[in-house]
């Protein structure tokens, strides 16, 4: 990721400090539909990008459109908030580095911070219930066909599916519990301290 953690562009406070954002800033930074999705171009991109650019890409998200079928009136109603509001907040923050003169902006590396509550944010996800209750009937359901003879087990016996079976559901229940871990490590270090 190109940038810094140290604001150099607008010449605005001091510089922000290495340790990061706290999450009152992250959550603040992320209550916005507009930050989000700038973010997400952003985060997309990877590199420095011109305001005009990065306001067509945000209309485009906010309109649920084509990048080609933004107008003109949409453009720069997101470009002028993008410029008077979002992006200083954000270079204040030391998430981009916001050139005003030049209508560049450039990602710091403090866009890795926000990535993952991004992520949960900007993608739909089946509720946990849902998902084990979907996995068992799928699960049940070809255990169930391999005993009624109705899948061929001319490879593996009953048990074998069983076992697999079992093991499927092992797995998803590791993953679903490391990714808990994380997210609550993350949590608890949000509880005033920078992360």
């Amino acid at each position: 990721m190109i940038g810094t953690n140290t604001r150099t562009t607008r010449g605005i406070g001091p510089p922000q400090s290495e340790e990061g954002l706290s999450c009152d800033e992250a959550f603040e930074i992320l209550s916005n539909r507009r930050r989000r999705f700038t973010l997400d171009c952003l985060a997309e991109s990877g590199e420095p990008v011109d305001l005009r650019t990065l306001s067509t890409s945000v209309a485009a998200r906010e309109n649920e459109t084509d990048v080609e079928a933004v107008n003109a009136q949409q453009r720069k109603r997101t470009y002028t908030a993008l410029r008077q509001t979002h992006l200083p907040k954000m270079d204040d923050l030391g998430i981009v580095n916001f050139n005003a003169a030049r209508g560049i902006i450039e990602p710091t590396d403090r866009i890795d911070q926000l990535e993952s509550y991004l992520e949960q944010i900007t993608t739909p996800n089946m509720p946990r219930g849902e998902f084990y209750l979907a996995l068992t009937i799928v699960v049940a359901l070809f255990v169930g066909a391999t005993t009624m003879g109705v899948v061929s087990t001319a490879w593996f016996t009953n048990s074998d599916v069983v076992y697999f079976g079992l093991g499927i559901v092992f797995v998803a229940s590791l993953f679903d519990v490391g990714y808990t871990r994380v997210f609550s490590h993350r949590r608890r270090r949000c509880r005033g301290e920078p992360w």
